[in-house]
Parts: structure tokens; C-alpha cells; sequence
């Protein structure tokens, strides 16, 4: 039989991969939650092939020497043909949950726009800033108002941009705003 995991939705958020994966069909009712898995990768964890990293980052690490699966394993899967994969998280920031709808639930539901892949238009974030009595780099942090950005993206983005990260996002100009999500789409394009 060949190795089949099959995928029914996926998101991906911020540096979070969501998964809902199909359930056995024999399970009996339709009622039964979907296995949800929350990867959260980068400084926190990687998705190994037995033999084969996919990620790999220094705190992630699992050396071929290590036993397996790493004792950091999240969620480990062995398909009948034998394949073995591991999600290991030695930060251990992952969840792995059984839900019903995972986009309307909690922390899923509560992420604001992704700023690689659904970043607002100049006139939605001078908009949303021109509402906020908040330091820029505070809000820019905030991850209900835009996900995916962590410290040093917005330490880069208002840098490149040349605002001070305590000016009041309700004080910027419209210019300044566009400086602000050019910056952003260069710094993600970057990195991403």
C-alpha cells in the first residue's frame, strides 16, 4: 500500500501550519472531530522523514544519532508502507487538538490578516493605524491585527522605514504608511 496522508484543509498563518486531516472512514459518525495539528515551526520545531529533515534550524535539530522519534516528538505518524514522520518541538509551543472547525476557534479565529500572504492595502492599514493610540512597533506586534510579524521584522520594517518604534500608529501620515507596507512586503519577501 503507498504512504496517503490525506490533507482535507490547510492554512498557513504566521510561521503556524494548520492541518485537519481526513479521519478513518470507519470511524461511524460524522460527528467525530477531525485530528488539527498546529505546526509552529522556526525557532520552535521541525517536521522530520525518518532519515530526512525537512526543516532545519539549530534548536530544532534532530541529529541521526538521536533516538527515534526524538523525545521532543509532538505528533508522530508511521503509514503502513513504513514511512515515519515526526513533528519535534523541544520548545514544545505546538498542540495538536481534536476539533470540529479549527478556523473558528481559538488562537486560529483570533489571527489577524497574514502579512505575507493577505497583507491589507495601503488604504486599509492607514485606515486600521489611524484608529489605534498604540506605539507602531507594539501594534505591528499585536498578532489579532497582523500575523506573522515577530520582533525582528518589525524592528527591520521600521528601521527601513525610518519611524520611531514608539511613534502613535494614529499619528502617521498616509505616506508613512505606505513607507510602512512597502517596507513590510520587502522584509517578508526577504525572509519568506
Amino acid at each position: 500500500m503507498e504512504s496517503l496522508l490525506l490533507i482535507l484543509w490547510r492554512h498557513l498563518l504566521a510561521k503556524l501550519l494548520y492541518l485537519l486531516i481526513e479521519r478513518e472512514r470507519t470511524c461511524g459518525s460524522n460527528s467525530t472531530p477531525h485530528p488539527s495539528l498546529r505546526f509552529q515551526f522556526g525557532m520552535a520545531g521541525a517536521v522530520y522523514i525518518k532519515g530526512v529533515a525537512v526543516t532545519k534550524y539549530k534548536r530544532s535539530a534532530v541529529n541521526d544519532s538521536d533516538e527515534w522519534p526524538s523525545k521532543y516528538s509532538k505528533f508522530f505518524v508511521q503509514l503502513d508502507d513504513g514511512l515515519e514522520l515526526s513533528f519535534t518541538d523541544k520548545r514544545r509551543f505546538a498542540k495538536v487538538r481534536l476539533l470540529e472547525d479549527p478556523a473558528s476557534k481559538p488562537p486560529i479565529s483570533e489571527l489577524g490578516p497574514d502579512a505575507l500572504l493577505e497583507l491589507m492595502t495601503v488604504d486599509e492599514l492607514h485606515g486600521s493605524l489611524s484608529k489605534k493610540k498604540i506605539a507602531i512597533k507594539a501594534l505591528l506586534l499585536d498578532q489579532s491585527f497582523v500575523s506573522g510579524i515577530g520582533n525582528w521584522i518589525a524592528d527591520e520594517v521600521l528601521y527601513q522605514a525610518r519611524i520611531h518604534p514608539l511613534q502613535i500608529a494614529s499619528s502617521l501620515s498616509r505616506e508613512s504608511t505606505a513607507t510602512i507596507h512597502k517596507c513590510i512586503e520587502e522584509v517578508i519577501s526577504v525572509c519568506g
